[in-house]
């Protein structure tokens, strides 16, 4: 049993880890749109054009200087020809048989 000086110290186990890591969702983010770009031999500086995103928060955003919101989210993927949800999940490994979120 904790004592009480324990009890009051101890992290509440709602709040003792967030539900969504934001750290780790940018960091997929970037590294997904990175593979992506890679896969489909996009030139990466001209993905803010294609995207109507503004340049600097593309790069700032490339650099882990500020965090995606899910508009941005939306407009990358669009201009990647993909669901937004490709670029929120990390890539699985091995064969899926799947058309890689590429949409209809």
């Amino acid at each position: 049993m904790l004592s009480y000086r324990s009890r009051l110290t101890a992290p509440d186990p709602i709040h003792r880890r967030s539900l969504v890591n934001t750290d780790n969702l940018q960091c997929v983010v970037v590294r997904r749109i990175r593979e992506l770009v890679k896969g489909q031999k996009v030139v990466l500086s001209d993905l803010p054009r294609r995207a109507r995103v503004s340049r600097s928060h593309f790069w700032d955003v490339l650099a882990c200087r500020k965090s995606p919101t899910l508009k941005w989210v939306a407009r990358v993927a669009a201009a990647l020809d993909v669901e937004p949800s490709v670029l929120l999940q990390e890539q699985r490994r091995g064969g899926g048989g799947t058309n890689g979120g590429r949409r209809r």
